[in-house]
């Protein structure tokens, strides 16, 4: 109800106040929820908390479902849910394979790296043919992908710490304004964000729990991140290699290592041909280079505070960006304001993060070294190259949810 309630309301003001006023209402409601389910959760018994996996993943469904209904209510225009990103690239990626599922019209040539057809486009086409092409279909296929991230959380919080991080790290996922802003609207994100949990889980499996199942569930995950966001890639490569010689110093690892090693190499073939071009070491630079001027060249990119800022204050800002400024003001509007007023919660759940993974690195590292290396890989790249990428550092949203709910519940005195 409060979802249905805020989009209809922001849908309706008629003033930038008034929109403020409905967004600032809205996330102090969702700050509410959070603290009053959290401490539910903490005083309830063991036996008590089975009951919650269901619930919170039915208000997570439930609260996507009443923007999409206070979003229709309310007569939104479609930019609400189609936002410039929808209009440039996925949006007519998903119709050209709608049409060509209809023999309206062939599948347009894809060139590789940057300009390939994604799963997004595949994913969401399938809905745009069978519902037509409406935005409320798009975010609808959207849900069913966060759904399964959902669920990935859930699993894996309970495997990296125990129930009670599971659960509020999937409720901090579900109430946070900017993820819930990123998965409704025609981005990728629900997409990555689910193939990233998935890697996470396969590599949980596969190296913590040494359960060959994890290689299933890595290679999908890694298979279908090479697809969209495929950058991402190499630092989970990276994990791989190191995997390989840790398990190979134990002979009755070896067959495990051989696994490893085929996919790893097997994945490394798959990313040369999406990107249509095989990496050469000497060029990495040059590439990285002009990655850099392609990012920075973006007309609302302010290269003052980003291309040209100092390395070490570049790593913080990708760590907390997006910062809440008064040049933001003119940038966002309406349903993106959640990005604006969002980043307080936003900010509290990174900084959570990181401190409850440097509150005890040692053991931290020790546990989970395959997890952080392909965060890490990817704060470091992204510092240099485009520090404004908050959206893109989101791809690791569930770890950072898990590694926050471990915080508070460490806090509060439960293991």
């Amino acid at each position: 109800m409060i979802n249905l309630a805020y989009a209809a309301a922001i849908v309706l003001g008629e003033r930038d106040l008034i929109d403020h006023l409905v967004t600032v209402t809205y996330v102090v409601s969702l700050l509410s929820v959070f603290v009053v389910a959290t401490r539910v959760i903490l005083l309830s018994r063991p036996t008590d908390m089975k009951l919650f996996d269901r619930a919170l993943i039915a208000g997570g469904i439930a609260g996507h479902v009443g923007l999409l209904i206070g979003f229709a209510v309310a007569n939104a225009p479609e930019s609400f849910l189609w936002v410039a990103d929808s209009y440039a690239t996925h949006l007519p990626g998903a119709q050209n394979i709608a049409a060509a599922l209809q023999g309206k019209e062939a599948l347009r040539d894809s060139k590789g790296g940057w300009d390939s057809i994604l799963f997004t486009h595949l994913y969401v086409g399938v809905f745009f043919a069978i519902f037509g092409v409406k935005p409320w279909v798009s975010s609808l296929a959207l849900l069913f992908a966060k759904t399964g991230t959902f669920a990935v959380i859930l699993a894996l919080g309970k495997r990296m710490f125990n129930t009670p991080t599971a659960l509020i790290a999937l409720l901090t996922y579900i109430l946070m304004p900017t993820i819930t802003f990123y998965t409704t609207t025609f981005y990728k994100e629900a997409l990555v964000q689910l193939f990233v949990a998935l890697s996470f889980w396969g590599l949980f499996l596969l190296i913590a729990e040494k359960r060959y199942f994890g290689l299933l569930v890595l290679s999908v995950g890694l298979g279908l991140i090479m697809i969209e966001r495929f950058y991402l890639f190499p630092s989970y490569a990276f994990v791989l290699l190191i995997s390989i010689w840790l398990s190979s110093r134990e002979a009755k690892r070896g067959l495990r290592s051989v696994f490893i090693l085929s996919a790893t190499v097997a994945g490394i073939a798959i990313f040369s041909f999406i990107w249509r071009e095989i990496i050469i070491p000497s060029s990495l630079l040059t590439d990285l280079r002009a990655f850099r001027e392609s990012f920075n060249g973006y007309s609302d990119v302010s290269r003052e505070y980003n291309g040209d800022l100092i390395y070490p204050l570049a790593v913080i800002k990708i760590l907390l960006t997006p910062f809440f400024t008064l040049r933001k003001f003119s940038l966002y509007g309406d349903f993106s304001y959640l990005l604006l007023w969002g980043t307080f919660l936003n900010h509290a759940v990174i900084v959570g993060a990181m401190w409850s993974l440097f509150s005890d690195f040692r053991a931290n590292i020790a546990k989970h070294w395959f997890l952080w290396i392909p965060f890490t890989f990817f704060i470091l790249l992204f510092a240099y190259l485009a520090p404004f990428s908050g959206r893109q550092r989101d791809s690791f949203y569930p770890l950072l949810a898990i590694y926050f709910a471990a915080l508070i519940v460490k806090t509060n005195g439960l293991q």
